[in-house]
């Protein structure tokens, strides 16, 4: 099924193109690519880890966090803290962020620092393959699927957590 999936969003993408030499080469590598049986596997793979609850929370769980604790850089400060140093950073700066108590802030990092490190391995695999599938068939290909799979991962997202009742189950 994901084989189908990934093969109709390469013919979809080979389809919009006219034939310049560029885009020859682009259907030479997408030719190469739909018949590389170990990489459609694998794209498969990642495509079911990307589409995995686990990975989803990961995804929920960074963009609370960063949006509760009001940016991006304070998130990088206290993604390497211990629990216990994050619960003493979120005593002394509950006012700066938007968590409504230090228990919640607590809980989030917990559960983000949780998910991050169960898929980690799993996302450095990934992403080491993945480049080098973009060396091999080109960066065109490698962002059309990329593409597809961010808006794939954006609607398994949006499923998932259409409801709070979710997150009541972890």
């Amino acid at each position: 099924m994901m084989k189908i999936l990934v093969l109709g969003c390469l013919l979809l993408t080979i389809n919009s193109y006219s034939q310049t030499s560029e885009e020859i080469k682009f259907l030479e590598q997408a030719e190469a690519a739909m018949n590389d049986d170990v990489y459609t596997d694998f794209l498969d793979e990642v495509i079911k880890f990307r589409l995995s609850e686990d990975s989803l929370y990961e995804i929920y769980y960074t963009n609370s966090f960063t949006e509760k604790i009001n940016s991006v850089e304070n998130s990088r400060e206290t993604c390497s803290l211990s629990d216990f140093e994050f619960e003493k950073w979120a005593e002394q700066n509950l006012n700066k962020t938007k968590f409504s108590s230090v228990k919640e802030a607590v809980d989030l990092f917990i559960n983000l620092k949780k998910y991050t490190r169960l898929n980690e391995s799993k996302n450095n695999e990934i992403n080491l393959k993945l480049q080098d599938y973009k060396e091999k068939y080109g960066l065109l290909l490698h962002n059309e699927f990329t593409n597809g799979l961010a808006r794939a991962e954006m609607n398994a997202y949006n499923k998932l957590f259409q409801s709070t009742n979710n997150l009541t189950s972890i």
